[in-house]
C-alpha cells in the first residue's frame, strides 16, 4: 500500500535526516510537490514502485527526480500505447536507470541492450535480500516468508511474486560482459555512475584522494580479494597483539591509547597504522590497554 507524501510528512521524515534518497510514486496526490521539497533539501529523489503515466513520470523528472528505481521492474511496464515510467526515464537526459541485472528481474537481452544503448546512465543494483550469498531455503522479508528456490526468491513459494533477489554486484557485472558490455563500461555501471549519483567523488574510482575500496576479480571476473580502505581482509591479516589471527574471523583491531617516541621518552597519540587502527604493536608496551578490539585478547 502506497501512502500519499504530505507536506507534513515530509517536512518530518527530512527534519528526521539525513535522507539521502527517497523513492516515490509520481501519480500520488502530493507527489510533484513532494519531489520539489526533497530536492531542495538536497535528497536524491527516485520513481519507482508506481503506475504512473509517461506523462506523470516526466512531470516528475521535470521537477528534480534523477533516478528510476529497478528499471522495468516494480512499475507499469512499458506498452506500446502507454510506455510509462521506464521510458519517461530513458527519454529524460540524466536520468540514472537502476538496473537488476540477475537475468531473472531482467532478461539478459534487455539488461545488453540497455547498457548498450544508454551508457554511463546505468547503475547495476543488486536489491538483494538475506538470502545473497546463500543457499536455497525459506527467509524472511519483512513480515513475510521469501521462499528461494534455485536462487530465485519469491513470496510464498514458485507461483509467487518476486522478493528481492540473491544478486551480488560480481554476478552483475559477470552477466553484463556475457552480453557483450566493454569490462570497463559494467564495472563503472557498478561502481562509479552509483557513486556519481549520490555525490560521492571519494568512491567508485581509482584516483587520488579517493577511498581505497577495491574488488579483485580474478580471470573469470570472480572476486578474488577485497581491500577495504587500504585493509586487505582475510586469513593473511595477523592480530598485531597476538601475532595470530584473532577470534573474530577478521582483521585484529589492537587497540592502543599510547605509544612512546623513539628518542624522546615523550608520550603522544598513537599515529594511525597503515591498517587504519589506532596504535600499533611497537612501542606500546607500557600502555595499559593493549586488547585486540574484535576478540578482546591480551597480548601474553
Amino acid at each position: 500500500m502506497l501512502r500519499a507524501p504530505s507536506a507534513e510528512d515530509v517536512d518530518r521524515l527530512i527534519a528526521a535526516g539525513p535522507v539521502a534518497m527517497v523513492t516515490l510514486a509520481p501519480e500520488l496526490p502530493g507527489a510533484a510537490e513532494a519531489v520539489r521539497r526533497f530536492v531542495e533539501a538536497g535528497v536524491l529523489v527516485a520513481v519507482g514502485h508506481s503506475d504512473a503515466t509517461y506523462d506523470q513520470a516526466l512531470g516528475a523528472f521535470a521537477a528534480g527526480a534523477r533516478v528510476v528505481t529497478h528499471l522495468h521492474n516494480a512499475h507499469r511496464p512499458l506498452h506500446h500505447r502507454e510506455p510509462g515510467p521506464a521510458q519517461a526515464a530513458i527519454d529524460t537526459p540524466g536520468v540514472v536507470l537502476e538496473l537488476i541485472a540477475d537475468g531473472v528481474h531482467v532478461h539478459p537481452a534487455v539488461v545488453g541492450d540497455t547498457l548498450r544503448t544508454r551508457a554511463g546512465r546505468v547503475a547495476l543494483v543488486t536489491d538483494a535480500m538475506a538470502a545473497a550469498g546463500a543457499g536455497d531455503g525459506d527467509y524472511r522479508l519483512g513480515p513475510l516468508t521469501a521462499v528461494v528456490r534455485d536462487g530465485v526468491a519469491r513470496i510464498g513459494g514458485a507461483d509467487g511474486p518476486i522478493a528481492g533477489s540473491t544478486l551480488t554486484l560480481d554476478r552483475a557485472v559477470r552477466l553484463a560482459v556475457a552480453r557483450g558490455i566493454p569490462l570497463a563500461e559494467a564495472v563503472a555501471a557498478a561502481s562509479r555512475v552509483p557513486a556519481d549519483l549520490l555525490g560521492r567523488a571519494d568512491l567508485g574510482r581509482i584516483a587520488p584522494g579517493a577511498r581505497a575500496d577495491l574488488v579483485v576479480l580474478d580471470a573469470d571476473l570472480a572476486v578474488a580479494r577485497v581491500m577495504r580502505a587500504r585493509t586487505r581482509p582475510g586469513p593473511d591479516i595477523r592480530c598485531p597483539a597476538l601475532g595470530r589471527r584473532c577470534r573474530q574471523e577478521g582483521p585484529a583491531r589492537l587497540r592502543c591509547s599510547r605509544s612512546r617516541s623513539s628518542r624522546r621518552g615523550t608520550r603522544r597519540a598513537a599515529p594511525r597504522s597503515r591498517r587504519g587502527w589506532r596504535g600499533r604493536a611497537a612501542g606500546c608496551a607500557r600502555a595499559r590497554r593493549r586488547r585486540c578490539r574484535a576478540c578482546r585478547t591480551a597480548p601474553p
